[in-house]
């Protein structure tokens, strides 16, 4: 992973080789650290990469977004890479988690980027 990447995703040493990236946005206060305990659910089939949110954490330094598009966009855009190839990953989030994965999958969308498998929402 890049430079940039590695400022916004907290991922686990497990399952590295899974096929299927699942990427974790946490609740409104959340940090990445909040879905660590779903590893020792995973199977190996998923490689959990949990978003690190600005203002919380390790990026509690940066200023928090004051919409939830533009994080979105924002997040896009500087791991474009990741979703420029054809790489099997899943978006997921959890209350605010929920909203900033649906504009991440809309602006996917919008940019032509390689499409997630899945978009799972909870509220």
């Amino acid at each position: 992973m890049n430079r940039v990447a590695d400022k916004w995703f907290f991922s686990t040493k497990r399952d590295k080789n899974a096929a299927v990236k699942l990427i974790m946005f946490p609740h409104a206060g959340g940090n990445a650290m909040y879905y660590l305990p779903m590893e020792m659910y995973s199977s190996g089939a998923y490689k959990l990469m949990c978003v690190n949110l600005p203002g919380r954490d390790i990026r509690s330094e940066i200023p928090m977004y004051s919409s939830l598009r533009k994080l979105a966009q924002d997040f896009i855009d500087e791991n474009k890479d990741f979703f420029s190839i054809s790489q099997d990953y899943i978006l997921m989030g959890h209350s605010m988690g929920a909203i900033i994965a649906y504009e991440a999958a809309s602006y996917i969308e919008e940019l032509g980027l390689y499409k997630p498998l899945r978009l799972i929402v909870s509220g």
